[in-house]
């Protein structure tokens, strides 16, 4: 998606005359469109579909038999139903970030900006707009219904409906629209600390 004309021009002249040792060439993409036709053309393409929610539980049942099936499922449900993702989740420490993020969320009187305080020495400033993306899609869940699978994957009731009451959905996804702003910025190169984000 990100490729220039420049690259685009020097790929299609490797696919049209490729040395003489054979080899393969494995591109990926959300948005094959955006390759040039001529490109795409010579091309073999692939899809990759995530399993269904119940084959994607069996799958992390299997590998984490110590996780609620409900659990399971709420985490399926966050990583887009990707079982690879959600394994890598359990097995790292990215769900317990997650849940202990949530956790000062939800006991912070003020505002986002008091938590990225806390949180600024850390994580790594792209490592941050990921988990705080994740916390605040979840909260839009949360806005809309009340998940119980989630709620008991990171917080009590009583703190979900304090965390919806106060943040509004516009005020989420202005809160997003910051995050994604400030990640273009980092994916730039540009030095950024979160906390300059809100």
């Amino acid at each position: 998606e990100k490729i220039t004309a420049q690259a685009a021009n020097a790929l299609l002249k490797i696919l049209e005359e490729p040395v003489h040792r054979h080899f393969f060439l494995i591109l990926t993409s959300d948005n094959p469109q955006h390759l040039l036709l001529t490109i795409r053309s010579r091309l073999v393409k692939i899809e990759f579909i995530a399993p269904d929610l119940e084959a994607g539980i069996r799958f992390l049942k299997e590998n984490e038999p110590n996780f609620s099936e409900s659990s399971l499922k709420a985490l399926l449900h966050i990583t887009q139903f990707a079982p690879l993702l959600a394994l890598e989740w359990l097995q790292t420490d990215r769900l317990k970030q997650l849940q202990v993020l949530f956790s000062e969320l939800a006991s912070l009187p003020s505002n986002f900006l008091a938590l990225c305080k806390q949180w600024s020495d850390r994580q790594k400033p792209i490592v941050q707009i990921e988990l705080f993306c994740i916390v605040l899609y979840v909260l839009l869940w949360f806005k809309h219904a009340s998940y119980p699978e989630l709620t008991a994957l990171f917080l009590c009731e009583t703190e979900r409906q304090q965390l919806t009451t106060r943040y509004s959905v516009e005020n989420i996804y202005s809160m997003l629209d910051k995050l994604f702003e400030a990640r273009q910025l980092l994916m730039k190169g540009t030095a950024l600390n979160i906390q300059m984000v809100f």
